[in-house]
């Protein structure tokens, strides 16, 4: 029994992490919500599993609203599963690009399909163009 403990003893390793993110101060909140792991989403018909992998806003599984000085994002994506990740925006003219970050120093091969959701600030009250977030960014 001590054996099968010490054996498995590194599987409870705590991941470092790594340097707080600066985070542009309009976005209000972030939601980061688990839908599926990879095996699902690949059970689906093609079609579906086309519109989840794609990297552009598809308004048959996200959506934009622009209300009042705000704006509300939820989308999905497949990122990767072991990832501990927080949003952020950066700005290029008509565009805001929605970005994540991962919080944690590990990378994995397993991906998992979550919804992301972002409030951001808008005072302006702009109709910007929303790019989705991917990995890499």
């Amino acid at each position: 029994m001590i054996m099968i403990c010490t054996a498995f003893a590194g599987c409870s390793q705590k991941h470092r992490t790594v340097d707080k993110p600066l985070i542009d101060k309009r976005l209000l909140s972030f939601e980061n919500i688990y839908i599926s792991d990879v095996d699902s989403v690949l059970r689906l018909p093609k079609h579906t599993q086309d519109v989840i992998f794609t990297k552009k806003m598809n308004s048959l599984i996200d959506t934009v609203l622009f209300k009042d000085s705000e704006i509300y994002v939820s989308c999905m994506a497949m990122v990767t599963g072991c990832a501990d990740w927080t949003g952020n925006i950066t700005y290029a003219k008509d565009t805001i690009k929605l970005g994540l970050i991962n919080l944690i120093d590990v990378v994995c091969t397993e991906l998992d399909c979550r919804r992301f959701i972002y409030h951001i600030s808008n005072p302006e009250k702009r109709r910007y163009v929303i790019l989705k977030p991917w990995e890499g960014q």
